[in-house]
């Protein structure tokens, strides 16, 4: 080879370097990821989702890998129930293609046993609650909870201590 063009492999091995070390510095090492958590509407959502107690620990960012190849990385999961959480904005996931890899991505979860929400970011800024409301009644079904003995939670939010509307036992176990 001449030296221009082995000048010019070294410029855009430079080049690629750099691009990559910046990427992985600014996405947290990750190389699949936009770089985008904690959106305005991730953290919308979160506010909301951290005034339950769970029954169990609610993740961000959790890598799910189907063996050792990445499945996704939904912005909330628990993962001992396998639930996974989306909050997705028009800005990055209404356009066909975006659409198109999303849904691989999200049937690839379910094909592996995950229950999948998607919320988009309008209803998360104007419904909160009934994407929260969604999320328990996910865990109540997956760990197998019912809803409060005494109202029945109709147009509630309740949490695992107690009912919020009328004050009672909350959820219990099954059977």
């Amino acid at each position: 080879m001449n030296s221009p063009v082995l000048i010019g492999l070294a410029l855009l091995g430079v080049y690629l370097f750099l691009f990559g070390a910046r990427r992985l510095i600014k996405t947290g090492g990750r190389w699949g990821s936009t770089g985008t958590t904690d959106t305005p509407i991730e953290l919308r959502l979160e506010e909301h989702l951290a005034k339950i107690k769970w029954p169990e620990h609610l993740e961000k960012q959790l890598r799910v890998l189907d063996g050792e190849v990445l499945i996704t990385i939904p912005d909330f999961a628990f993962r001992k129930s396998r639930i996974a959480i989306f909050a997705d904005g028009a800005a990055f996931h209404a356009s066909r293609e975006a659409l198109y890899k999303d849904s691989l991505k999200r049937n690839n979860l379910s094909k592996n046993g995950w229950i999948v929400l998607v919320f988009w970011g309008s209803e998360i800024y104007q419904h909160p609650w009934r994407c929260v409301q969604t999320v328990q009644e996910a865990v109540a079904s997956r760990n197998g909870i019912e809803w409060c003995s005494k109202c029945g939670g109709q147009g509630t939010y309740r949490h695992l201590g107690g009912c919020w509307a009328c004050g009672g036992a909350g959820f219990k176990k099954k059977g």
